[in-house]
């Protein structure tokens, strides 16, 4: 969660520079707060470090997000 934050803080000033759009920097503070949301639930923590992250945390958040965020 610590390095997406700031991928979206960096984006959020790209955004602001006129490079990238409002929709986009929306979809990724929506999605930040799934994955923290996820995380939260699925590993009962508030951030993992990305050597942590298996590929099964692909397919478990895929899944996450169609029954727990839009059943």
């Amino acid at each position: 969660m610590t390095m997406f934050a700031l991928w979206n803080a960096e984006y959020l000033r790209m955004y602001e520079g006129g490079l990238r759009s409002k929709a986009s920097l929306e979809r990724y503070q929506t999605v930040y707060k799934h994955v923290g949301a996820f995380l939260r639930q699925h590993y009962k923590v508030s951030d993992m470090a990305l050597k942590e992250i298996e590929p099964s945390f692909i397919s478990d958040f895929e899944v996450f997000l169609k029954t727990e965020r839009n059943p």
